[in-house]
């Protein structure tokens, strides 16, 4: 992708995004990983606990039974499981009221208010953001889609 989207023309797009995610989607305290560079980001045995975390409030919308065809057109090939699809804006608020460009990392996280919750995912209030999706399509410039899973909290020890 050549990403030769005029930058008014984002701005633009990025706007109507943000009206939609205030209008249709949910409130949600978003939580971006401080300390990636002091840990090892593959390390299969890091644990929640092993990250620093800066917070910040914004909307997300959360598409929580993705169709296999939507699914299919963004290329992601599943089975027997589909992903739980959260779409973020690129701006939120921090902890001084001031709406900041944020840049989304993997293993950042999510707390939703359980009564949006459905119940298929009873128990879990905290979502793991771990892949993005929509990393080479024009629309990321946009609005960032990422595919998430309940959070887990056991700790480095096991």
């Amino acid at each position: 992708m050549s990403r030769m989207i005029p930058q008014r023309t984002v701005n633009a797009l990025r706007a109507q995004v943000n009206t939609s995610l205030e209008n249709f989607g949910i409130s949600c305290d978003l939580y971006i990983p401080t300390n990636l560079a002091t840990t090892e980001v593959d390390d299969i045995y890091q644990a929640p606990v092993d990250y620093e975390f800066t917070h910040y409030t914004t909307t997300c919308y959360i598409d929580w039974n993705p169709n296999i065809f939507r699914l299919k057109a963004l290329g992601l090939f599943v089975e027997g499981e589909l992903p739980i699809m959260v779409y973020l804006p690129y701006e939120a608020t921090n902890d001084s009221d001031a709406l900041v460009d944020i840049d989304i990392l993997r293993h950042s996280y999510i707390a939703i208010d359980p009564q949006y919750i459905p119940d298929n995912q009873e128990g879990a209030e905290e979502y793991e953001l771990v892949d993005i999706v929509l990393d080479k399509f024009h629309d990321s410039v946009i609005v960032k889609s990422w595919k998430a899973v309940p959070r887990r909290y056991e700790d480095a020890s096991g």
